[in-house]
């Protein structure tokens, strides 16, 4: 019995680490996804900072190029928060799959612990 709770601890120790490796992977795509916000918003606040005595004779405004480029930027901005709001749901249902494996892990773990020390001490296996 003990052979194969060890081949089960190694097995669910090995869908942890796939599943860990796979929340990492959606970890720094969801922190991507903030930086690329955040830079889209930084840009949009570099544009109104500038001197407002010059932002009405502004040439790319007189001419309507500010109008497209905040239209472009609104929907880069739409789009970039889509999503991250699918990453962040994948992020969650990996979660409980974490959580799930991590429970797997420890309970056979427990298992396979309680195995070999009734073993050291000459008690029968089920």
């Amino acid at each position: 019995m003990t052979r194969k709770l060890k081949d089960l601890s190694r097995l669910s120790g090995v869908v942890l680490d796939a599943n860990l490796a796979q929340l990492n992977h959606l970890t720094h795509a969801v922190a991507q996804a903030e930086g690329k916000v955040r830079s889209i918003n930084l840009r949009q606040a570099a544009r109104f900072s500038q001197n407002p005595s010059t932002f009405g004779t502004d040439f790319v405004q007189a001419t309507g190029f500010d109008d497209g480029w905040q239209k472009w930027l609104h929907r880069e901005r739409a789009a970039t928060l889509a999503t991250q709001v699918k990453l962040l749901a994948d992020r969650e249902e990996l979660l409980v799959q974490v959580r799930f494996a991590f429970g797997r892990k420890q309970a056979v773990d427990a298992l396979l612990h309680r195995s070999e020390s009734e073993r050291i001490r000459g008690k029968p296996t089920r």
